[in-house]
């Protein structure tokens, strides 16, 4: 999938990759977990998912790597442990949820 965000640093529109993974019938509506190039990630319906796909045979850019649920889940561990121990409010995820509960699966483009 790719989704245009606005970037964070420069405050442009910019286009993020990503890929779906499938997290199993018993997470209805919400079957889909999205994980983009910059690590970041959204639970989706199939609805959101069909707005969002690309073509079959659609390739990332050169260069782009986009990470694995399940680093993304550790990631998001090794930033709290982080932030427990500054003054700083915690990191919390784009959707409000814990990639960790996710089930790595089925993956899309």
């Amino acid at each position: 999938i790719s989704r245009l965000f606005k970037d964070p640093l420069t405050k442009r529109p910019r286009t993020y990759w990503g890929k779906v993974h499938f997290r199993g019938k018993e997470y209805w509506p919400q079957y889909f977990l999205a994980v983009y190039d910059d690590g970041d990630h959204h639970i989706m319906s199939k609805q959101a998912v069909q707005r969002y796909l690309r073509p079959v045979g659609t390739v990332l850019p050169e260069g782009l790597v986009v990470p694995e649920p399940a680093a993304v889940a550790l990631l998001q561990e090794q930033l709290l442990l982080l932030d427990s121990n500054c003054s700083e409010p915690a990191v919390s995820s784009c959707c409000g949820t814990s990639s960790s509960s996710a089930v790595p699966g089925r993956v899309y483009g």
